[in-house]
């Protein structure tokens, strides 16, 4: 074999069907540009009737001479790749890992010169979002993952390498969790001395984490057992008696049940016979209150997120109309997609106003925190 150098400029193939097979994948693979040609329509069938055969013929002022060439690749190998151009790519890639579509870095490589030599076509000094529409011809190994490819990069028009909806909304919604974790946070109550607070058992404030407390039996008070009655354990197995019990109780020095003891009802009366036990309070719970300087940098955090939402919406309407004016004058690209564009930065502008409200809500949350007071700041 003998490799013969040749001035190649650009190299045509046309196929009835897909390569099949690894030997053909590495050829396949260098093919950039693909586009699928169904059959002729009904309107376009009669021009095919009454083509004419013959070399086709360029007009003078069109032809391209080598040295114009030259000069186009010199001055496409200055363009800049810019940065939300770099993580469109970026995640086109994963996109199309996820989906088992597989593209070689070397045609990532020839990509970025096409989109090059798209920008340098318009004046640009750097490539610009729009010229990613090519990429719907540049990634498929099918015909029917073009118009997936398209609505992929559809979706991400106003997706710029500093601000991702998807990743924004996911920071939102953190935020919103903390700001409802704080609010949903309750604290142990100080007084002004900073000790901790109880429920008293008669619902008073107490700094005591315990007292005794009257036991209650279903419901029904419960006393210990008078000395009249001689018990060797008057609380009952810590039980206590109810009224019936004690006055069923014998009266040891009588013989008879206590109900009859004159001092019956008098022992009953007086709290000091009813039996206690020692019980923990309830602690007494508040919101938490929050330090002064938490609840400044929170809300300082939210004001920040929100007037970037802001400034990002505000690319996003010069991006509509970037999108007008630019998409529709494009050499390479398709004057229609105008319209699902903007659509598409229209929805994400919606979307932008959205987010910016929520983060507004979750700011006022925040600043509407209890806000914790030390002993001493009231002095």
């Amino acid at each position: 074999t003998e490799r013969v150098r040749t001035p190649l400029i650009a190299v045509v193939g046309a196929s009835n069907e897909l390569p099949e097979g690894q030997e053909l994948a590495a050829l396949y693979d260098r093919f950039l540009l693909r586009l699928h040609v169904g059959p002729v329509s009904e309107a376009g069938f009669e021009r095919l009737l009454s083509l004419a055969g013959g070399e086709p013929e360029v007009k003078s002022a069109l032809q391209l001479r080598p040295s114009d060439l030259e000069d186009f690749h010199r001055g496409m190998e200055t363009v800049e790749l810019s940065a939300d151009v770099q993580a469109l790519l970026v995640g086109l890639r994963k996109w199309l890992a996820q989906r088992q579509i597989t593209v070689s870095d070397r045609r990532f490589g020839k990509i970025v010169k096409l989109l090059k030599a798209s920008a340098h076509s318009h004046g640009r000094a750097a490539v610009s979002i729009w010229d990613c529409w090519l990429l719907q011809h540049c990634v498929w190994d099918e015909p029917e993952q073009r118009e997936k490819v398209l609505a992929w990069y559809t979706e991400r028009v106003g997706v710029t390498a500093d601000w991702n909806p998807e990743r924004l909304t996911r920071l939102v919604g953190v935020w919103e969790a903390r700001l409802k974790q704080d609010q949903d946070s309750r604290s142990q109550v100080r007084d002004k001395a900073g000790q901790l607070l109880f429920v008293g058992h008669g619902g008073e404030r107490t700094v005591l984490e315990h007292a005794p407390a009257y036991i209650t039996r279903d419901g029904e008070e419960v006393y210990r057992a008078p000395d009249e009655a001689d018990l060797s354990d008057p609380t009952n197995g810590g039980r206590g008696f109810t009224t019936s019990e004690l006055g069923r109780l014998q009266w040891m020095s009588r013989n008879r049940r206590l109900e009859h003891w004159s001092g019956f009802e008098q022992y009953i009366a007086e709290k000091r016979n009813r039996l206690t036990k020692v019980l923990p309070h309830e602690i007494l719970m508040e919101p938490t209150p929050y330090p002064p300087v938490y609840i400044k940098d929170r809300v300082g955090e939210m004001e920040k997120i929100a007037a970037d939402i802001k400034a990002w919406r505000e690319r996003l309407a010069d991006h509509i109309g970037d999108c007008k004016t630019t998409v529709t004058s494009h050499l390479w690209g398709s004057a229609d997609f105008a319209g699902p564009a903007v659509q598409a930065l229209e929805a994400i502008e919606d979307k932008a106003k959205v987010l910016e409200r929520r983060i507004q809500v979750v700011q006022q949350g925040f600043a509407r925190l209890p806000v914790r007071k030390d002993p001493g700041d009231d002095a």
